[in-house]
C-alpha cells in the first residue's frame, strides 16, 4: 500500500506557513493538516503485558523492574487510528513554525503544562534529516504536537495492542519472536549501523520490523511518549476483559514504550514499560501520534 511522504508533506506544510507570514499571518481558519501516514486499527482482544520467561536470563535483582508487565491480562480495544511512522524532525519543524507563525504557544498545550516547558527542546538542528525521527521532546510537547496535527497520543494499552494484534499469537517483538538481529536481518534499529545510521535511521528503515497491523518502527530508533500515567503495580488492578484501559488516574511519570537505538534489547519488546517525568527530555525519546475511528 502506497501512503505519502510524511517529510516531504512536512516541507510543504513549513513552506506554506512561512508563505502565510510573509503575507501578512496565518488565517484563523487555517487548520494543520494530518500530516503522517495512518494505519487503520480495527477493534479486537489482545492479551497485554510480558511473561517471565522473556526476561529470564537476567540476574533476579535486574529483572524486578519487569514485574510492572505483569500479569499478562486480556484487554478490548476500540478501533483507532495510528501514525505509520514516529513524527519526524521535518513534522516536527512545521510544528515550530506554526508556532511562530501564530505567536500563540498556548493553543495546543495540557492544562498541567510547567510554564518553563520550551517545545523547541526536541532535536531539530541541521544536522538531523527531516526524515528521522525527533528525539529530545517532553511528554508535554508531544501531546501539544498531537494536537496540534488534528489527533492525540495513543494510550499505552493502544499501543501494545498496534505492536502486538488481535489473532491470539503472542509476539515478544512487533514482528514476531525472534531476536532484533536473527539470520542476518536487522529488525529494528538497535546499536547497529546496518543501514549507515549509528543514532538514529530515518523512519521506514527496517521495513522486515512491521507489526501484524502494518505499523513501523515500534521497536528502536526512537523510544516512544504515550498517554498514560505510570505505576508499576498498575497491571495488577485492571479488570479481565477491560475495554480501553486509561490507566492510572494520576502519577508523576508518564509511560514510554518501544525503546529506542540505545537501549538494551529486553527494553525494545512490546511489553516492556519505560516511564519518564512529563517536563523532562531524553536524547532518544519521541513519539507517535493516534485518533480515534470515525
Amino acid at each position: 500500500m502506497l501512503h505519502p511522504n510524511p517529510w516531504v508533506q512536512a516541507v510543504a506544510l513549513v513552506t506554506c506557513v512561512l508563505a502565510a507570514v510573509h503575507c501578512g499571518g496565518v488565517s484563523e481558519k487555517s487548520e494543520p493538516t494530518r500530516d503522517s501516514p495512518e494505519v487503520a486499527i480495527p477493534s479486537g482482544e489482545f492479551y497485554m503485558g510480558g511473561r517471565p520467561g522473556d526476561v529470564a536470563d537476567l540476574p533476579a535483582g535486574d529483572s524486578v523492574v519487569y514485574q510492572a508487565e505483569r500479569p499478562l491480562h486480556r484487554v478490548r480495544i476500540s478501533g483507532f487510528y495510528m501514525d505509520e511512522y514516529e513524527v519526524t524532525v521535518g513534522q516536527y519543524r512545521a510544528f515550530l513554525a506554526s508556532l511562530s507563525a501564530t505567536g500563540d504557544i498556548s493553543a495546543n498545550q495540557h492544562p498541567d503544562q510547567p510554564p518553563e516547558v520550551d517545545h523547541s527542546r526536541g532535536r531539530t538542528g541541521d544536522y538531523l534529516a527531516d526524515d528521522q525521527p525527533v528525539r529530545g521532546a517532553s511528554w508535554f510537547s508531544a501531546y501539544a504536537y498531537c494536537k496540534w496535527a488534528g489527533k492525540r497520543l495513543p494510550t499505552e494499552a493502544e499501543w501494545e495492542y498496534a505492536a502486538r494484534g488481535n489473532d491470539g499469537v503472542y509476539r515478544k517483538y512487533p514482528w514476531g519472536n525472534n531476536g532484533v538481529h536473527w539470520e542476518q536481518i536487522w529488525f529494528a534499529n538497535l546499536r547497529s549501523d546496518a543501514d549507515g545510521h549509528p543514532g538514529a535511521a530515518p523512519v521506514g528503515s527496517y521495513s522486515d520490523g512491521v507489526s501484524y497491523f502494518g505499523v513501523l518502527d515500534l521497536a528502536g530508533n526512537a523510544s516512544e511518549w504515550v498517554q498514560d500515567w505510570y505505576n508499576p503495580d498498575y497491571y495488577q488492578t485492571v479488570p479481565a476483559g477491560a475495554t480501553d484501559p486509561q490507566g492510572p488516574v494520576t502519577g508523576d511519570a508518564r509511560v514510554v514504550k518501544g525503546g529506542g537505538y540505545q537501549s538494551h534489547w529486553h527494553d525494545v519488546r512490546s511489553a516492556a514499560r519505560g516511564f519518564g517525568a512529563p517536563h523532562e527530555s531524553d536524547r532518544i525519546r519521541g513519539f507517535r501520534c493516534a485518533r480515534d475511528a470515525e
